[in-house]
C-alpha cells in the first residue's frame, strides 16, 4: 500500500508537462484508491478513481478527450486489470497503462498485455516510485501496437 508522506518527491513538476495528466484509476482497495489519488492529486493531476474493471471502462470519455494514463489493479473482481486494458486499448489504442498489484504471480504477470506503452508496479510502492513510473510511461512513443494477451497484436 502506498504511504501518502512517504519519499522526497518535489511538488513542482519536473517533466515539463504543458498540463497536468488526466488519470483512471481502478483499484478494489479503496486505501490504494485514496491514497493513490492523493499522490497524483498533490502533483495537480487530474485524478478520475473507481473501484474495478468495468467501471473504468464505463469511465472512459465518450468525447474525445481521453485519459493520458490508466492506472489498474492487476486483479480486481468482475474484470481484472488486464481484461480492462485490452478493452480500453481497442477503445484508445494509443492509451498509457500502469498495473500495479502486490499479489502477483510470475507466470499471472506474463499473460498481462504488453506493449511500449505498459508497465508494471508492485505494491507497496512509494510515492516518489508511483510517479516516477507515471512519468517515464507517460513520456514513452510506442515502436509497436499494443499486444494483446498471448503476445498477438491487437
Amino acid at each position: 500500500m502506498p504511504h501518502p508522506h512517504a519519499a522526497s518527491e518535489p511538488t513542482h513538476q519536473q517533466c515539463n508537462e504543458e498540463r497536468k495528466p488526466r488519470v483512471l484509476l481502478a483499484d478494489d482497495e479503496e486505501p490504494v484508491r485514496v491514497l493513490t489519488t492523493r499522490i497524483l492529486a498533490r502533483q495537480g493531476w487530474e485524478v478520475t478513481a473507481v473501484s474495478d474493471g468495468r467501471a473504468a471502462v464505463a469511465a472512459w470519455p465518450s468525447d474525445g478527450s481521453p485519459f493520458d494514463l490508466v492506472i489498474l489493479d492487476v486483479r480486481m473482481p468482475g474484470m481484472s486489470g488486464g481484461e480492462a486494458c485490452e478493452e480500453l486499448g481497442r477503445i484508445h489504442p494509443e492509451a498509457h497503462f500502469l498495473f500495479i498489484s502486490g499479489y502477483i504471480g510470475e507466470e499471472e504477470r506474463t499473460r498481462l498485455p504488453k506493449g511500449e506503452r505498459i508497465a508494471f508496479l508492485a505494491k507497496p510502492f512509494s510515492p516518489g516510485e508511483l510517479l516516477a513510473e507515471a512519468r517515464a510511461l507517460l513520456h514513452r512513443e510506442p515502436a509497436t501496437k499494443m499486444l494483446a494477451v498471448g503476445g498477438q497484436a491487437g
